[in-house]
């Protein structure tokens, strides 16, 4: 990542230990945590130190306890709250970085405490705020396959303001289409909970997104698909079933046993298993996080005529079920920071 060459450098030659390294990093977090008399520039600044210090394999998280993880997500989810566009860049690259370096351990604290911060950002009026946030939820989503995250986005699914409910439905659309399938498969009873009532929600984006995911899913599980369509609202079945499979209409027709409740709502509990697909180190080009969202690419061939009318409806573009091209993701830090000084 260009933008962090110059502070990997300066980390690499300052020779961090791991007996020191728990001070520097509790250091970092002092200094953010002081939103009220620390400079932003400063602030800024271990922002992407603690990316650097992540990008050069210098943190073992194995040696962090859990009180550091938990203070690490608080004091994030502070940063993307931040009411200056240029922390919020900054916070959200380094999340995505974390993510990305870490091992599952962060996981937990982007679930609990950063991704209820980012959604909070994605109807706000200030452009590069709102799609930072947006960005940095879609590229987690998109490299690492964590069922955690359903719970904060089943919770997310009846806020007021459309664009949340409108974005959680497409990172949805992006899960169903895109995700291991065993993977689906153990947590399927979430999926469906969360898509459920999206699909008579009063925006019409929402129930476009919500209604091709339960096609998406009707594909690969036509049986349990099936069972769930049951519950609904029959209008809603007349809705789909030019483009539901004939084994799903065929179950249909007939009578079946009721469903389980686990298969149905949201479990307690759900998979923990974790997929990383490694990002890698971004292109750096001038501009914000990565481009408004998952967007397509330029080939329409195999995007569905609904696809196509939910293409670009949202601010900033769409996932239209695929996966980002993360050697044409814009710079991750943007702005005018200047490069950090020795």
């Amino acid at each position: 990542m260009a933008t962090l060459d110059p502070v990997i450098q300066v980390i690499r030659q300052e020779n961090y230990q791991a007996k020191n390294l728990k001070t520097i990093f509790k250091n970092f977090l002092t200094i953010l945590s002081d939103v009220k008399d620390q400079p932003w520039e400063k602030r800024d600044d271990c922002l992407r130190k603690i990316a650097g210090m992540a990008m050069a394999h210098v943190i073992d998280d194995r040696e962090f306890g859990e009180s550091i993880y938990k203070d690490l997500g608080r004091i994030l989810a502070e940063q993307v709250l931040d009411l200056r566009s240029q922390i919020v860049r900054s916070a959200c690259a380094t999340v995505v970085v974390l993510s990305n370096e870490l091992s599952s351990n962060f996981d937990t604290t982007f679930e609990q405490f950063i991704l209820p911060a980012l959604i909070k950002q994605l109807p706000v009026k200030a452009q590069p705020i709102r799609e930072s946030a947006n960005d940095c939820i879609a590229l987690v989503i998109a490299h690492h396959e964590n069922p955690g995250i359903l719970r904060p986005l089943y919770n997310a699914s009846t806020e007021k303001e459309k664009i949340i409910r409108g974005r959680v439905a497409e990172y949805l659309f992006y899960i169903c289409s895109n995700w291991d399938k065993d993977l689906i498969q153990k947590n399927l009873g979430s999926l469906l909970g969360n898509i459920k009532p999206m699909l008579q929600d009063g925006s019409d984006i929402v129930r476009d997104f919500s209604r091709q995911s339960l096609i998406t899913l009707s594909k690969n599980f036509p049986l349990a698909v099936a069972q769930f369509l049951q519950t609904i609202d029959p209008k809603v079945i007349k809705l789909l079933e030019n483009d539901l499979p004939e084994e799903v209409l065929k179950s249909l027709t007939q009578k079946s046993a009721a469903p389980q409740s686990s298969q149905l709502g949201v479990p307690q509990q759900v998979s923990t298993r974790r997929s990383t697909g490694g990002i890698g180190a971004p292109t750096i080009v001038k501009g914000r996080l990565s481009g408004g969202s998952l967007s397509a690419a330029n080939d329409n061939s195999n995007v569905t005529p609904q696809q196509q009318m939910i293409k670009g409806r949202l601010s900033g573009g769409s996932f239209n079920g695929q996966r980002p091209n993360m050697q044409s993701t814009p710079d991750l830090f943007g702005g005018q920071q200047q490069q950090q000084q020795q």
